[in-house]
């Protein structure tokens, strides 16, 4: 089937690792700004049952105490206000007592049908605390809740990786960079095939980035709405990708 230009085009090897998202706990999607995480995200939630539960926080800044307030508003949303005062009130659960407590509210709201918690900019939580928390819930949660967080910056160490012992997804920078055969493969699903010579100029003009990575504003998860960005005078996606297709 051939591909509109303003499509979502997700390379196989970035496709592979969203849809591992439902067998692990925690997936973690970190690459710097521009790199197409949310975008990536979104398409993988778009295909989801519509007997999922999802939930979607947008982190706004500030530390654990003001994660947990919007934390709680969310599931409130589900839940009711009630429960939302009951999380408020108990707090981040941050010692043995109150983890033991959230876990047993959490069995309690979640049927037993596949939820997804989607945290993104999870980089602006400042506070070390929130790590233990995050690998608190990962090795916890029942295994129909799925957490995932998508962050510029490294969300686990090292020393957390052993920890979670493969209960992690971990989608990072080179999963969502476009090569040079993905670039191809995108073109040619467009209805416009291009040589190898097009695809080395569009990696070249596109900054000369190592690896044949190309910039989000171009080809990382795939957007044909190029809108001259690689410095050529036309305005639209469309009319860009066929100029460079039939060069």
């Amino acid at each position: 089937m051939q591909l509109s230009l303003d499509n979502v085009y997700i390379s196989a090897r970035l496709q592979k690792k969203l849809d591992r998202i439902p067998m692990y706990p925690l997936t973690t999607v970190v690459a710097p700004a521009g790199y197409g995480k949310t975008t990536a995200v979104r398409w993988f939630r778009e295909g989801l049952s519509k007997a999922c539960m999802v939930l979607r926080l947008n982190v706004l800044g500030g530390g654990l105490n003001e994660f947990w307030r919007d934390f709680a508003e969310l599931i409130g949303r589900e839940a009711g206000a009630s429960f939302s005062e009951t999380l408020l009130k108990m707090g981040p659960p941050l010692d043995t007592t109150t983890q033991r407590e959230f876990l047993r509210k959490i069995h309690e709201l979640a049927p037993a049908r596949e939820t997804y918690l989607f945290v993104d900019d999870y980089h602006l939580v400042e506070g070390e605390m929130m790590t233990g928390f995050v690998l608190f819930i990962s090795r916890n949660l029942p295994k129909h809740i799925h957490v995932v967080l998508i962050s510029r910056i490294a969300v686990l160490s090292i020393r957390d990786r052993l920890l979670l012992s493969g209960r992690v997804n971990e989608i990072e920078e080179g999963d969502l960079r476009f090569d040079a055969q993905d670039i191809g493969n995108y073109f040619a699903q467009c209805g416009y095939p291009i040589s190898s010579e097009d695809i080395s100029h569009l990696i070249y003009i596109s900054g000369g980035l190592g690896g044949g990575t190309v910039p989000k504003s171009c080809f990382l998860c795939g957007y044909g709405e190029i809108l001259g960005l690689w410095g050529y005078p036309h305005h639209d996606g469309d009319d860009f990708v066929r100029a460079i297709a039939s060069r």
